[in-house]
């Protein structure tokens, strides 16, 4: 919009730089040029007062265009510019009064006016020169004036106080400080033109030629300046007129940047200000859209553009009520009215996409004017995910409650010990109907007394937020009075109006009872299993002394008798000699078995090295006999009965020995750490064990093969397990028929031994 007003009125008033207007500009130039010269002919101090007069008119008028404008120019360089000028153009207004022949200042002479057309020189290279360094800084217009006032008037005070160097004497010329000055001053007009060329992209071309064209004008006038000896002579009078020229093109330039182009200067940061609004409004997050009474859409940013899926200018054709779902006609006065009321608006709205999706948004509006036209403008925020995450936590809640009150767990949340709420579960088990009743109840009202002490004990402990967890066991007080055992996991957690206790109760009262019961059971059991024990030992240690004398009486009649008794005598006294030998060795090994059930000794530290050397030492006869090549590894040392150690390694190196194969028996040895227990192994070439038979092998009594070539009773292993679990480790056998076999078994470390 700005740029269109721009681009009409600049078309109307703006200097069009065309040939045409070109050639009419150099036109009034050479015609002013003329009536110079003319003037000149006729009269030189008529001349000079035209040439000074149409100076100070170009810099008066110079500054009263940039004054205007000074809130509207682009950079600083003009505004400088043009408050030098009014200042140089006083000193020009005194050098016209003192010019030789006006005869207004009498006994001025030729000094004067050459000193003040001097320091007007100065002035302007001042000027010049501060001018291109603050293009592009802020500066105070005000303080800027005040300062070449200032300036102003000391330059003036120098003059009239004799403080000013001579520049004229009359009959000799141009003193060396005027003609030196002149050079300096033609030096450091070159230096402004160079810096005024290092900032000319902060100017139009046509400016930076006209302002160009100034300074080299100047230049041109000052080296006149230079060589005239008569106020009256040709030098002087060229002076004059490139002064003249030069002004010129100042005039144009500053009226071209900030008067003869107005809408330039007056739209620039309009058109500025519209480009950022444009900007803001298509990048804005929240979808925009302008809309007037008879619901026509007149503009929209490209959030709605892209949440609705149209063209800017597809949409600009449609009416609000066109993208709303569902169409509503009672829209539009419902919107009046909410934005007839002061305090703000917000509507929840779903609008259709053009695929015809849709899409909700949170519409705030406010009523605005558009050309003096009313108009609403709406902000609309997408919340189609928002309405997703709303509907999926309303889900989420439906489902947590409906798992909550079907839950087979009584559940309650607590606050400060305070009930808030209880699932139904919660309010039967307690034997209520109603939430109601327990809502605001002291947690501990529903704790029978006797459970008063470690309940509220744990509470406290754990009251901190960051220990909330725990549970405990308690005896429960329902209604009626009545009590039953509950087991509680109580947790903190945060709510959204605060921390909380969530409660998880779970009725105990069979369980209870079933742990009596096996309390109950596990003391008969422990109970048979020594009056058992004590039995088998007293049998077996009362049928020892019976048994040993029927064995000593059968040795003796086949000693005696033995000539004498038939071979079929022989044969059955050998069986029962036999029998009985057999049952003896039963008997001792029950009395053993019973034994490791029966004593009870301190366990310590046990060298397991030394266990297997005194094993080794009991079986010593047998080792000789069988040729066994019996090794070791490092072995540790472990919290055990030493005695159960020895017999545990005698029993399973007797076992090595006895299965072996027709091979000399080798037998290893060794141990190695398993975590927090040592791991035993006892490896051995002998017959092996099926798969089938590797639990089997450590019952009482079994045998897996004939008596006549493995003699034994079959408790040896047995009596092994035993020791192990009675140590709290487990013993286990690995082992393949006719491959040897490996037992393994673990016993407890000894706290800190490596």
């Amino acid at each position: 919009m700005v740029s269109q007003l721009r681009k009409e009125a600049g078309s109307a008033i703006s200097i069009n730089w065309s040939v045409q207007k070109s050639l009419s500009l150099l036109a009034f130039w050479v015609i002013m040029m003329g009536i110079m010269l003319i003037a000149s002919t006729v009269n030189y101090l008529l001349f000079h007062s035209l040439v000074e007069v149409i100076i100070v008119i170009f810099a008066a008028s110079a500054f009263i265009v940039t004054w205007s404008a000074r809130r509207l120019l682009g950079n600083n360089y003009l505004l400088i510019a043009g408050i030098g000028l009014i200042f140089l153009g006083a000193i020009e207004v005194l050098h016209l009064l003192t010019y030789k022949g006006t005869n207004l200042v009498p006994g001025s002479g030729s000094n004067l006016p050459t000193q003040l057309w001097l320091a007007s020189r100065y002035l302007l290279v001042a000027t010049l020169l501060m001018a291109p360094l603050v293009i592009k800084r802020r500066v105070n217009a005000t303080v800027v004036l005040l300062a070449f006032l200032a300036a102003t008037v000391l330059i003036l005070l120098s003059i009239y106080l004799g403080v000013f160097p001579t520049a004229y004497i009359e009959g000799s010329g141009l003193t060396p400080f005027k003609i030196y000055s002149e050079y300096l001053i033609s030096a450091l007009l070159v230096a402004s033109a160079y810096l005024l060329f290092l900032r000319r992209a902060s100017f139009e071309r046509k400016i930076f030629y006209l302002l160009s064209g100034f300074i080299l004008m100047n230049i041109g006038a000052e080296l006149f300046f230079t060589s005239y000896v008569g106020v009256y002579d040709f030098a002087n009078l060229m002076g004059h007129l490139f002064a003249l020229t030069a002004f010129f093109l100042m005039f144009l330039g500053l009226v071209e940047e900030c008067y003869a182009d107005p809408v330039k200067a007056l739209f620039g940061d309009l058109e500025q200000s519209e480009q950022k609004f444009r900007a803001v409004f298509d990048e804005a997050g929240d979808g925009i859209l302008i809309w007037k009474r008879d619901l026509r859409i007149v503009d929209a940013n490209r959030e709605v553009l892209r949440r609705l899926g149209y063209r800017r200018e597809e949409l600009m054709g449609m009416k609000v009520d066109d993208i709303l779902q569902p169409k509503d006609s009672t829209f539009f006065p419902q919107m009046m009215d909410l934005l007839s009321r002061p305090e703000p608006k917000a509507l929840e709205l779903f609008w259709t996409t053009k695929q015809g999706g849709k899409v909700a948004f949170d519409v705030r509006s406010s009523l605005i004017k558009i050309s003096g036209e009313e108009a609403v403008l709406s902000i609309a925020r997408d919340v189609t995910e928002q309405k997703k995450v709303e509907q999926a936590i309303k889900d989420s809640e439906e489902r947590f409650r409906s798992l909550i009150e079907n839950a087979p767990t009584a559940i309650a949340i607590s606050r400060d010990e305070k009930l808030l709420y209880a699932n139904p579960r919660y309010i039967k088990l307690f034997g209520y109907q109603s939430m109601d009743e327990l809502i605001g109840r002291q947690c501990i009202e529903l704790v029978a007394p006797q459970s008063w002490a470690a309940a509220q004990a744990l509470a406290k402990e754990h009251a901190d937020e960051q220990k909330g967890e725990y549970e405990l066991e308690a005896a429960g007080l329902r209604k009626d009075g009545s009590q039953f055992p509950y087991h509680a996991a109580i947790a903190r957690v945060r709510l959204v109006d605060g921390p909380a206790s969530v409660r998880f109760i779970t009725d105990i009262t069979e369980r209870k009872a079933a742990e009596e019961q096996l309390k109950r059971s596990a003391a008969d059991l422990k109970q048979s299993n020594e009056e058992l024990e004590r039995f088998a030992y007293i049998a077996s240690h009362d049928l020892r002394e019976p048994l040993r004398m029927v064995v000593s009486y059968l040795g003796l009649l086949e000693q005696r008798f033995k000539k004498d008794l038939s071979k079929d005598a022989q044969t059955y006294i050998d069986f029962a000699a036999d029998g009985g030998r057999r049952m003896q060795q039963m008997i001792d090994d029950l009395l053993a078995f019973s034994r490791v059930s029966n004593q009870v000794r301190t366990r310590v530290p046990v060298e397991m090295d030394r266990a297997l050397a005194l094993s080794l030492l009991n079986l010593d006869a047998l080792v000789k006999e069988s040729e066994a090549n019996i090794t070791h590894g490092p072995l540790p040392r472990v919290v055990a009965d030493e005695t159960q150690m020895v017999q545990l390694l005698q029993n399973l190196i007797d076992n090595a020995i006895k299965y072996r194969s027709a091979l000399k028996p080798v037998i290893h040895v060794s141990a190695r750490r398993n975590g927090g227990l040592w791991e035993f192994a006892v490896l051995d070439n002998g017959i092996g064990i099926a798969p089938e038979y590797h639990e089997k092998v450590f019952e009482m009594f079994e045998r897996l093969q004939n008596r006549q070539r493995y003699p034994g009773t079959g408790i040896g292993l047995a009596i092994a397990k035993k020791i192990v679990e009675r140590h709290g480790g487990r013993i286990w056998v690995e082992s393949e028929e006719g491959k040897g076999s490996t037992f393994f078994f673990t016993l407890a470390d000894v706290l800190g031994d490596p």
